[in-house]
């Protein structure tokens, strides 16, 4: 009788055992199956259809070795935790690995976190009898949509960047626009001048492609090719995927001239008032138009087609300046359906005693407008009782003309 109960007992623990073992390894089992799964669906996610095949070589291997090491990385942890009271040469080697997997998989999620903003293909030549290095923009695929019809206006603009990480020439290169297209085909060749052969090894040339709109160019996209693989006897073609602006695009928008100066506004629907809440910051960079080298600006705002029957507003008039600042809120009673078909236009003066003022620039913002100006405009709409804040350029032409 005793035999019977301690087999009886010996065979629960044995079951009790199996069935732990195996809860433990189907949830280890499973873990690795997520994360191979999640890192197969992001990569999935960042590549394109296998209909364009051009996609650099190098970085694809890359992305294997990647997923190759996060396989591993992901075996080693849960074999980790099942020998977890091994030896302590072991724990160490195990921690390290870890620690080597943590830091993989936070560069893995970053790389993955960074939106995707089309592809750019792109031809490069070296002559180095001229020292011309011949960058030729052939076609971007997919970029961003502009404007409510879901379309863009692309052009490029290029520089070279030093091992140094500065840009070789103070003027950036640009492409013609194409117009009305988020898949641009410029086929246009810009040309390097003064490129020496040692140059190549250790530089990059840089593209940023932006979206030409009179009240500001927009920033569609960026992206590095490395020289070395440029060779003096063919031409090397490429297709990148574009990235995200930093300190380069940057400084090619700001190489951008904007004559008429910019303006920063604030606007806010408020559900209480039923009104578009205008409130006017401040200018910078204005024209001068007296002659003094100044301007005496004030800002007149107006909403079109106006169901309502809004009055004009103005601002108060800032003597001697070309960097105003106003802070003057303005309310224009609309409904969110109405704002939808209506043009908020701003226009800026300069105030002159006893004759007609001076035209400064003019901004429009709308349902038709691109860029930021249409994202600030449905942001204002779709989130109510919130200020959405702004930069804008300011174009050359009167709207009331």
């Amino acid at each position: 009788m005793a035999k019977g109960i301690a087999s009886t007992r010996l065979q629960r623990e044995d079951s009790f055992r199996l069935r732990a073992y195996g809860s433990i390894r189907s949830f280890i089992d499973g873990g690795e199956r997520k994360l191979s799964n999640s890192f197969f669906f992001s990569r999935q996610q960042s590549q394109r259809p296998s209909e364009c095949p051009e996609y650099d070589s190098v970085s694809m291997s890359k992305l294997r070795r990647e997923s190759s090491f996060l396989r591993r990385g992901s075996v080693s942890s849960s074999w980790s935790i099942s020998d977890s009271s091994g030896s302590g040469s072991n724990n160490s080697g195990n921690s390290q690995t870890q620690s080597q997997y943590q830091q993989h998989q936070q560069q893995l999620q970053q790389h993955c976190r960074d939106p995707l903003l089309g592809w750019l293909e792109i031809a490069i030549s070296y002559r180095e009898a001229f020292h011309s290095l011949d960058c030729t923009m052939v076609r971007a695929r997919d970029l961003p949509a502009m404007d409510a019809a879901g379309l863009a206006d692309p052009y490029c603009k290029l520089n070279i960047i030093t091992p140094e990480a500065h840009t070789k020439y103070t003027r950036w290169q640009r492409t013609k626009t194409v117009h009305k297209t988020r898949n641009p085909e410029f086929n246009e060749t810009l040309q390097f001048v003064g490129v020496e052969p040692e140059e190549l090894g250790n530089s990059l040339i840089y593209v940023a492609l932006f979206d030409d709109d009179k009240y500001g160019h927009d920033f569609l996209g960026a992206a590095k090719v490395c020289l070395s693989t440029v060779h003096s006897t063919s031409q090397y073609r490429i297709s990148v995927p574009l990235g995200v602006e930093d300190q380069y695009s940057n400084a090619a928008e700001m190489a951008q001239n904007w004559p008429n100066g910019k303006m920063l506004l604030s606007l806010c629907y408020n559900t209480k008032r039923r009104a578009l809440v205008v409130n006017v910051k401040q200018c910078i960079n204005l024209m001068a138009m007296d002659n003094n080298g100044s301007s005496d600006p004030f800002v007149k705002i107006q909403l079109k087609p106006d169901a309502h029957k809004n009055k004009k507003h103005k601002t108060s008039v800032k003597w001697r300046t070309l960097n105003p600042i106003y802070n003057e809120e303005f309310y224009f009673e609309a409904s969110p359906h109405d704002l939808n078909k209506e043009m908020l236009i701003l226009t800026v003066w300069d105030k002159d005693l006893g004759k007609s003022n001076d035209f400064l620039g003019s901004l429009q913002l709308g349902a038709q407008s691109k860029g930021e100006r249409l994202q600030q405009w449905l942001d204002c709409i779709r989130l109510p009782d919130h200020f959405h804040e702004k930069w804008h350029c300011l174009a050359p032409d009167n709207p009331a003309h």
